[in-house]
């Protein structure tokens, strides 16, 4: 069974020189609702990992992709992570950067990291 276990609770938007903003990542963008229980878990689609070379840095990336529906207002939504690794074929992640993505998959905007 499919659930948002392994999402962060909480993601952090930089504001800038005022330090960084918690945001909850498990929330509906349309109505707003928290309730871990209105919120399904659709499907998940990991991505492959790929190496990025740039100059003499190397690093891994890979997407995963999060489909969610608000049984509160019937609106479907995607989270997308997008994982960076310290190096090439290293295990250890750096950061992922979260985006909202729309029901036809467009992007929503970033949130934040984790």
């Amino acid at each position: 069974m499919l659930d948002l276990d392994e999402l962060p609770d909480i993601v952090y938007a930089p504001l800038g020189t005022r330090g960084m903003q918690p945001l909850n990542l498990k929330e509906c963008p349309r109505c707003g609702n928290n309730d871990i229980g209105k919120l399904q878990l659709l499907s998940k689609e990991k991505g492959l990992r790929e190496n990025t070379e740039r100059g003499l840095d190397s690093w891994d990336t890979s997407t995963d992709e999060y489909e969610i529906k608000c049984s509160n207002c019937g609106y479907n939504f995607r989270i997308k992570c997008q994982n960076v690794f310290g190096s090439a074929g290293g295990k250890e992640r750096v950061v992922t950067f979260v985006h909202i993505l729309t029901e036809d998959g467009q992007n929503d905007g970033w949130l934040g990291n984790f």
